[in-house]
């Protein structure tokens, strides 16, 4: 099983939001990575292993509840921190979101303090995680 690394990845099935928050990240000085569908983020934390996921809620394959869902069930004790995104954020989706693992759910009209602000705490929390396990 990979080890775990000091990575994003951002799941999103719209191109434009996928390299916004790419375009974001990179001039946070943070390195990410991007998957367009639910079970491409499973796939890919099968051979990597993010320290933080950015997941969208409404993916055309699998929604990013049971994406999370999978992800976290298979990391064993390398779980990535999830922070769930969307433009709906009312009571039933947050939830729903820390129902299958997510640890916050945020806006997709972050900005970019915001962002960085968001992932760096995912990044403390799972290096806090990490050395705890």
């Amino acid at each position: 099983m990979p080890q775990r690394e000091r990575l994003l990845l951002i799941v999103d099935d719209h191109s434009a939001i996928r390299s916004t928050f790419l375009y974001v990240a990179r001039a946070c000085d943070i390195e990410a990575t991007a998957a367009a569908t639910g079970l491409e983020a499973v796939a890919f934390c099968r051979t990597r292993r993010p320290a933080a996921i950015l997941m969208d809620l409404w993916l055309p394959d699998i929604d990013g509840f049971e994406a999370t869902a999978r992800i976290l069930a298979e990391a064993g004790d390398e779980r990535p921190i999830v922070l769930g995104c969307s433009a709906y954020n009312d009571a039933e989706y947050q939830q729903r979101a820390v129902a299958c693992g997510m640890i916050r759910l945020l806006p997709k009209t972050l900005d970019m303090s915001q962002f960085r602000e968001a992932i760096e705490g995912a990044f403390r929390l799972a290096e806090t995680h990490a050395s705890a396990g």
